[in-house]
């Protein structure tokens, strides 16, 4: 079976999430240009649809790559608010995510129930969604999440990673 094109794995991704718009044109860029295996650089505006871009992405790669498991894109993020935001919007539209606990112990997610109220959730480490979010302090110093992250169960998992709010970390 031939390798699928990128408009293809695109349109399984939207198809996937019910999105029934076009992507923006920035947006679209920047899914080729990691879709094709390049490092990329996207400076978005806040509102832009950031978000959309980090939950398509595995999708898109596992359809690329004929993945029976599926795939991961990090989000590194320092600010816990903007995070939890996100989280819940796409919660609210029914998009898996969650972020690790700034000390690695746990994975949160968020749900939208049957009464339509979002609740958190804490999950085992190893249960990472689509998008995982974290802190860039849980990578950079905390061992057991890069423990984590160096496993190959994981490593084999993770398509992307996605730095966000990039202008708000002071030290790397």
């Amino acid at each position: 079976m031939a390798t699928p094109t990128f408009d293809m794995c695109c349109q399984l991704a939207l198809n996937q999430y019910g999105v029934s718009f076009d992507l923006k044109a920035e947006q679209k860029c920047v899914l080729e240009h990691i879709f094709s295996g390049q490092d990329t650089l996207a400076i978005l505006p806040t509102g832009y649809g950031k978000s959309l871009i980090f939950q398509l992405i595995p999708y898109m790669m596992s359809f690329k790559l004929q993945s029976q498991c599926p795939l991961i894109t990090l989000v590194v993020t320092p600010i816990s608010a903007i995070m939890e935001d996100q989280l819940r919007s796409l919660a609210s539209k029914n998009i898996k995510a969650g972020h690790l606990l700034i000390d690695g112990t746990k994975f949160k997610t968020f749900e939208v129930g049957s009464d339509g109220e979002i609740s958190e959730h804490l999950h085992n480490v190893t249960n990472l969604a689509e998008a995982g979010h974290s802190h860039p302090e849980s990578l950079v110093c905390n061992n057991k999440v890069r423990k984590l992250l160096a496993s190959k169960p994981l490593c084999d998992r993770i398509c992307c990673i996605a730095v966000d709010e990039v202008h708000m970390i002071s030290e790397w």
